[in-house]
């Protein structure tokens, strides 16, 4: 999910990741 975080952040990494 590099992508995601590159483009919105930690954010919805965080979410996705959780």
């Amino acid at each position: 999910r590099k992508a995601f975080r590159q483009r919105n952040g930690d954010t919805l990494e965080a979410l996705l990741d959780s």
